[in-house]
């Protein structure tokens, strides 16, 4: 096996998508050809997983935001812990559980 594909295999396995499709560059060979799809297909992967963990932070992050704005606010007297309230704060809590547990499926 030459050393540009072990050297592609080596930095895949180090999830560094960039370097392996750039050890593959140069090499005319049908392996080098199918390897280099595959990191560039593991590559696009890692990209969506990253996005989706991103985005999956932002919404739970809003919905303690507003929980813990809404606690505050009763705390300190602010605002009535009305059922409503109360009950924005167990759906908000509840979006983002959901939100949790299908990002865990996915």
């Amino acid at each position: 096996m030459n050393a540009e594909l072990l050297r592609a295999l080596d930095l895949a396995t180090a999830r560094d998508w960039a370097g392996a499709k750039a050890a593959l560059l140069h090499v005319d060979d049908p392996v080098a050809t199918r390897l280099a799809g595959v990191i560039a297909d593991l590559d696009h992967r890692d990209e969506a997983r990253r996005r989706s963990t991103a985005d999956l932070r932002h919404e739970i992050g809003n919905a303690l935001t507003i929980v813990q704005a809404n606690l505050e606010g009763v705390i300190d007297g602010v605002l009535e812990p009305t059922k409503e309230r109360l009950a924005g704060m167990r759906d908000a809590l509840a979006a983002a559980g959901a939100a949790l547990e299908n990002f865990g499926r996915s």
